[in-house]
């Protein structure tokens, strides 16, 4: 697996459409119960992409994994980036482990991942925090 795309959260193109169009009365809703969600073991994957109807405000239209609050990824050493739509998840927990690429943004405390995810309580990162209850580490 090298992607994974809006298909992963059951979404078509008519959903995708319908979440931007202000005048669908259509709406989406992605695992709605999923509270735990880990990833293992997934060498080739490099891309996790969003879906086009995800902003950083939460809208009626668009409900992704509205219950999750703890997000772990494991040994995805290719993976480079997480969705956008995170921002629009109640993640507490957000632990990665083996994930070199992701590792650096997040230890770096700087770049588009940092600032997508910074909003996560408690951030892990090898066995390291390097945000807890909300304060940045060092």
């Amino acid at each position: 697996m090298e992607k994974v795309g809006p298909e992963f959260l059951g979404a078509t193109e008519a959903d995708q459409v319908n979440s931007i169009d202000q005048t669908s009365k259509s709406s989406f809703v992605s695992f709605p119960r999923l509270e735990v969600l880990e990833f293992s073991e997934n060498e080739g994957w490099e891309e996790w992409i969003g879906y086009c109807g995800a902003t950083t405000t939460r809208s009626p239209k668009l409900s992704i994994m509205p219950c999750l609050e703890y997000l772990e990824i494991n040994e995805c050493v290719s993976l480079e980036t997480l969705p956008d739509f995170q921002q629009m998840i109640p993640i507490k927990d957000l632990y990665i482990n083996d994930c070199e690429i992701l590792k650096q943004w997040f230890q770096n405390k700087t770049g588009r991942e940092w600032f997508k995810n910074s909003n996560i309580q408690n951030i892990l990162i090898d066995e390291i925090y390097v945000q807890k209850d909300g304060l940045c580490w060092t």
